[in-house]
């Protein structure tokens, strides 16, 4: 078995910290660019959101339909109501 140079070890083991480094980074690159489409969005939906609920708020909303005021005129008891 031949002997390996000390620096041939460390020139492969810099050589293989610099792939890492390397996929690392553009993992890391894609993650941010993917939060900030997703950070984009989320802004653009709350501010959609943000502005329904401002104009939402002045306004009424009457329903179809007839008012009926009822008068009671004789109460009943709780036993009334379970007879």
């Amino acid at each position: 078995m031949k002997y390996k140079s000390p620096l041939g070890i460390l020139a492969a083991a810099a050589l293989g910290f610099a792939c890492a480094y390397g996929l690392f980074q553009q993992s890391l690159k894609q993650q941010q660019d993917e939060f900030a489409k997703k950070s984009a969005a989320w802004q653009t939906e709350k501010i959609d959101l943000e502005t329904a609920l401002a104009n939402a708020k002045g306004r009424t909303t009457t329903l179809r339909g007839e008012t009926k005021i009822v008068e009671v005129t004789k109460r009943i008891s709780p036993a009334e109501i379970l007879d």
